[in-house]
Formats: C-alpha cells, sequence, structure tokens
C-alpha cells in the first residue's frame, strides 16, 4: 500500500497534556509522516496521573494541531488516578473501535497497566483491524505487581496484535524470545539540523560545563546526581571547584533541586527553558549527564550527541542501544559514588587531553548523523507501517 492511501490512527493511553517523552516523541513523528503522505489522528485518554498534574499544559496538544493533524481525547473512570492507570468508560471504548475500524492501521503506544486489555477489546470490536503495540515504557519496572502483570497477561495479550515496536535491543531480544514475530527495533530520532554543535572553540580557563535535561524525579536519577555531586566537592574539592551544573527540567523532587542549587555554588537550576534556550544550553555544555535508573531510550541524551556533547549515563536497557565509548562513559545505575567517580575522570580527561575531548564530540555527532537523524528513523517506520498495512 502506498503512504499516500494510509490511513494511521495513533493511540495514547496519557494526554498529551501530560508532556511525557512520548508526547514529544509524537509532536515530532507525526508531522513527518504526514509530510510522506501519510493521514495521521491522534486519539488520546483525558488521564493525566496525579504526579504530572501540576506540569500539564496544552503546549504539546496545541503544538501537534498546528501541524495540520486532528487530536482529541476519550474520557476515563475518575478512579483511574486511584490506581494510576487509564481505565477506559465503555463509550470511550466504543468509540476507539469506531475509529479504528475506519483506518487501516492503529499505533498503539502500548505503556500502561490494563491498556492492552482495552486495546485488545477495541481490536475485537474493529473487525480485527491490525494493530502495532510499540513499548515506549519501561517493560520491567521495580515492581513485582507490575512485572508479574507483563509476564502473566500482557505476554498473551501481545500475541493478539500483529507488528511490534520497541526501541532497544533488550526489549527486542525479550520480544523474539517471546516468540513475537514482525518485530521492528526503531529507535527515537533526532533533527541534527536543529541539534548541530556549537563552532566554538575550547577555552582552557572556563569551567566543566555539565548539563542535565529531564523530569525531575527518582526514575531520572536526580537524587543521584545531586548526591555525586556532593560526593565530589567533599572528596574532590579543587574538581568541584572547577565544575558548573546546570539543571533543565521539573517534577516532584523540584524542592530537593532548589534546595541543592540555594546552597552551592557549583549548581544552576534553569527550570522550563524555551526551545531556542534548550538547544543553546546543549551546544554551550561539556557533558551532558543522564543518570537514569530507568530508561526505554533516552533521547536528551541523543540530543546531546547531535550537539556535539559527549555523554555520561548509567548501564540501562535504552542507552545501551546507542552508547558507546568513543564518545562517553557508561557507569552501572543507582549508585552515586561510581556516578561521581565518572565525572571525576571526565573532568581529567577534560583538562589533560584536549585531543580526546574533541574526538569524542566528532564521533558522537557522527553516530547521531549515520544512526538516529529523523530522516532514517521515519524511512524505518515508513516501511513497519507499510508491511502492517499489506
Amino acid at each position: 500500500m502506498k503512504c499516500e492511501s494510509i490511513k494511521l490512527l495513533i493511540y495514547s493511553p496519557l494526554s498529551m497534556k501530560v508532556g511525557a517523552g512520548g508526547d514529544r516523541w509524537l509532536t515530532e513523528i507525526a508531522p513527518r509522516l504526514k509530510k510522506r503522505g501519510l493521514y495521521v489522528e491522534i486519539i488520546a485518554t483525558d488521564f493525566i496521573p496525579i504526579s504530572h498534574k501540576s506540569d500539564a499544559s496544552l503546549w504539546y496538544p496545541n503544538k501537534i494541531c498546528e501541524e495540520g493533524i486532528k487530536y482529541r481525547e476519550i474520557s476515563t473512570y475518575n478512579i483511574s488516578n486511584l490506581v494510576n492507570t487509564p481505565i477506559l468508560k465503555p463509550t470511550a471504548l466504543q468509540d476507539l473501535s469506531h475509529q479504528m475500524n475506519n483506518f487501516d492501521v492503529t499505533y498503539f503506544l502500548n505503556a500502561y497497566f490494563l491498556q492492552d486489555f482495552q486495546v485488545f477489546a477495541a481490536k475485537i470490536a474493529s473487525c480485527n483491524r491490525p494493530i502495532i503495540s510499540a513499548q515506549h515504557a519501561c517493560m520491567f519496572q521495580d515492581n513485582l505487581l507490575h512485572n508479574l502483570y507483563i509476564r502473566l497477561v500482557s505476554r498473551p495479550l501481545l500475541k493478539a496484535f500483529d507488528t511490534y515496536h520497541v526501541l532497544n535491543q533488550e526489549d527486542f531480544r525479550t520480544y523474539q524470545h517471546w516468540g513475537m514475530r514482525n518485530v521492528y527495533l526503531i529507535p527515537n530520532g533526532v533533527d541534527i539540523d536543529r541539534f548541530h554543535p556549537s563552532q566554538d572553540d575550547f577555552n582552557p580557563s572556563q569551567k566543566l560545563r555539565l548539563l542535565f535535561v529531564g523530569r525531575l524525579d527518582r526514575q531520572k536519577g536526580i537524587d543521584l546526581l545531586l548526591q555525586a555531586l556532593e560526593y565530589i566537592e567533599h572528596k574532590y574539592n579543587c574538581v568541584i571547584d572547577d565544575i558548573i551544573c546546570r539543571i533543565i527540567g521539573a517534577g516532584p523532587l523540584l524542592g530537593l533541586v532548589k534546595k541543592y542549587a540555594s546552597s552551592k555554588d557549583y549548581i544552576e537550576y534553569l527550570g522550563y527553558v524555551t526551545e531556542d534556550e534548550l538547544l543553546e544550553n546543549y551546544r554551550k555544555s561539556d557533558l551532558f549527564l543522564m543518570p537514569s535508573r530507568r530508561e526505554t531510550f533516552g533521547l536528551v541524551a541523543v540530543e546531546a550527541l547531535s550537539s556535539g556533547v559527549p555523554v555520561l549515563t548509567t548501564d540501562i536497557p535504552g542507552p545501551r542501544s546507542f552508547m558507546s565509548e568513543q564518545f562517553g562513559f557508561i557507569v552501572k545505575p543507582n549508585s552515586a559514588k561510581l556516578l561521581a567517580e565518572g565525572l571525576v575522570e571526565f573532568h581529567r580527561i577534560w583538562r589533560e587531553e584536549p585531543d580526546r575531548i574533541n574526538s569524542m564530540k566528532s564521533c558522537a555527532r557522527r553516530c547521531v548523523e549515520k544512526n538516529l537523524s529523523w530522516e532514517s528513523v521515519v524511512d524505518r517506520f515508513v516501511e513497519m507501517i507499510q508491511n502492517t498495512t499489506n
């Protein structure tokens, strides 16, 4: 089936007002699919987790509508907040199945407890229209009940879907081990024209500029970063005097970040920034930090690499798919001490081996240009959709 004749429905279990990674991904890929000739609509629920209500914004829904893509929300029960998962009302489930029947294929962001069961029910009601199940959230988490649900419920339900999209190699191997066919490993993309390296030369008189971008919560490891910096302060005083760490984002640990920023000269909290300010902060950084405990992919790290900035991250499934010692460091997760030691070692290289730093920056950019540009990602994504509809 040609792109021009394909009607693609994207279903997200969360409102795009949440502003999560999946919402940012949607605002990037949906317009690009439209430019390739696909007709795209997005349906989301009205569910916003309690942990995100204070950060909710119309920015992403408005952005997607500005691109000429239809976006609307379907209703969930109020109990959804109590169980922290969207539970569709019968009328919403009927609406979803009706829309699925009107499209050639549905792309389902499979992320929340019980959503796979509800989408399975909608698939049956829609005369078994093809569905791509996309693993945009960490498959296994630090939650016994969640992991039991994945193994006992999600695994058999997955076989009812037609195609599978995963973002990292671990999920790809898991799906293959479970006997799934039509599994596509397609990473997130980055706009290499917008996220490009700075043209400024290295200035030896400046401090090492660190950057963290992300939600200020435990999953993203912001607490580990603060502890690591404090560890360096106590053990490597000469290093901490040569560091400035800028933090961008919001979330439940905002109070902790502000407390550190107000008492530590080496921490700057920038809060929310505009898109242009974000791009500028990437380019003006020497090392990007992603100390996450869990990541399905790690888009902010790829944006940093595209900007020619080396990355220090943790050894978890998402970043393992694209990280290399050629342009960064990988340390064991959940350890402030190991994160601190990685920082200290990078500081040494930054001061003593400028040629190696320049090589890391060049390798970072080349990796993204070769494997992670939106052009190459959309090529693979369109191929997946065409194969599913055929």
